[in-house]
């Protein structure tokens, strides 16, 4: 099947090469690897270039559609969505604002739709613990127009080169709150650091480790085996190896009283699934206004986190379900509107129900059952999507808010796997 690759960003330098091994990897898979522009590729520019492709004829019609990119546990990728975007992340919030814009005059991303996807259309993503929230998966394959799947990992993703050869794997990790940026560390100060982080780590993990196990170790256990992976981890990446996440509260110019702000601001919780496993996998990490510590931007307060990486040496498999989450989106008759808008930040979205069920499903059905035709109802989609402008899509930043009118954390990252 014909593939295609788009690196959703660069490199910036140090021990990690995610980008730079996972260019190798689908090059030596015969993909079509489409590099990331300067700042990063947004989810706009991806569908402009399929489009473009697609418009050439069959050659240019592509079976499968790989997405490389950083992303977090909080349900989040680092990508933005439009141009307009470049540099943001596409978080859960903005994600079902598209959908729930897509249907309208102005849409804030129209969907891929036909000619470039196809019932054999499989969307898949290369991005860290992107499958954990089945929702945002849900909802990012439905930006596509209802390909056949869409799948993305349950674990951090890692490539790696050895020998020439560039490897696909996937890692468990432990992550915890922390004070900076810990991939900054100095290299004297590194045995420090993992004695500092292996306790933070036992004090979150082992706990959980104590209250899910019947065996009387069970904690100690849990620490000798993040101790382990801490003894020779640095930034660089290897068999273990830490890395760097952190969110953003940006604060709104001219607020009076930033740390009242801060105070209101929403506590976010990373995405998890059921497993008997402790790790990052099946323990929630959350944030709220007491971690935001970093003030070094006054216009944006971070809260860090310290996250330790230990690779899983075996080859993973799309269609494994202990490794990656599939998502089947099967075609309804005429496009959903997609969910209803939600504040603009990092929490995740409400539920959104499927295609079929949606207010606009339900009045094509009416149209359908009154003596409609099924022609009639395509042809005024269309009208629908063709009135709509692929540009203008510069929009004004918006401090995100809950439904109380209180700010949500945007989630940032810098995650190196």
């Amino acid at each position: 099947m014909a593939e295609i690759t788009y690196l959703m960003d660069r490199d910036t330098g140090g021990g990690n090469q995610f980008y730079t091994f996972a260019k190798g990897y689908f090059q030596a898979r015969q993909s079509v690897v489409v590099d990331a522009p300067a700042g990063g590729q947004t989810l706009e520019e991806v569908f402009a270039d399929l489009r473009a492709r697609a418009g050439t004829g069959p050659a240019g019609i592509f079976s499968i559609i790989n997405l490389v990119t950083h992303a977090t546990g909080f349900s989040s990728l680092e990508f933005g969505l439009t141009k307009a975007e470049r540099g943001h992340l596409l978080t859960a919030a903005r994600l079902t604002n598209a959908l729930a814009a897509a249907g309208t005059n102005t849409p804030i991303l129209r969907r891929l739709g036909p000619p470039a996807v196809t019932a054999q259309t499989h969307v898949r993503l290369y991005g860290c613990d992107a499958g954990k929230d089945s929702a945002f998966l849900r909802n990012f394959g439905l930006m596509f127009g209802e390909p056949a799947d869409v799948a993305a990992p349950l674990r951090l993703a890692v490539f790696r080169s050895s020998g020439g050869t560039v490897s696909y794997r996937l890692a468990r990790s432990w992550a915890v709150s922390w004070p900076s940026d810990i991939t900054r560390t100095p290299a004297a100060n590194w045995p420090n650091v993992r004695t500092t982080f292996t306790n933070k780590a036992d004090n979150k993990f082992g706990t959980v480790a104590a209250q899910r196990s019947p065996d009387p170790l069970a904690a100690d256990t849990l620490r000798t085996t993040i101790t382990n992976a801490a003894n020779s981890a640095t930034a660089a990446t290897s068999g273990t190896f830490f890395f760097h996440e952190y969110l953003e509260l940006t604060i709104p110019a001219g607020e009076p009283d930033p740390q009242a702000y801060v105070n209101r601001a929403a506590t976010v919780s990373s995405a998890v699934i059921t497993a008997a496993e402790v790790s990052d996998l099946t323990v929630e990490s959350k944030v709220g206004p007491p971690d935001f510590t970093d003030r070094s931007d006054p216009g944006a307060w971070r809260a860090h986190l310290a996250v330790l990486a230990e690779v899983i040496d075996k080859p993973v498999g799309i269609d494994d379900n202990a490794q990656y989450r599939k998502v089947q989106i099967a075609p309804a008759a005429a496009p959903s509107p997609g969910p209803r808008p939600v504040g603009d930040g990092g929490a995740p979205p409400p539920a959104v129900a499927p295609p079929a069920h949606s207010l606009w499903q339900q009045a094509s059905d009416a149209f359908l059952a009154a003596g409609g035709s099924q022609a009639e109802l395509d042809e005024l989609v269309t009208g629908l999507d063709d009135a709509v402008s692929d540009g203008a899509l510069d929009e004004p930043e918006v401090v995100a808010m809950s439904a109380d009118g209180d700010p949500v954390a945007l989630l940032e990252g810098e995650a190196q796997a």
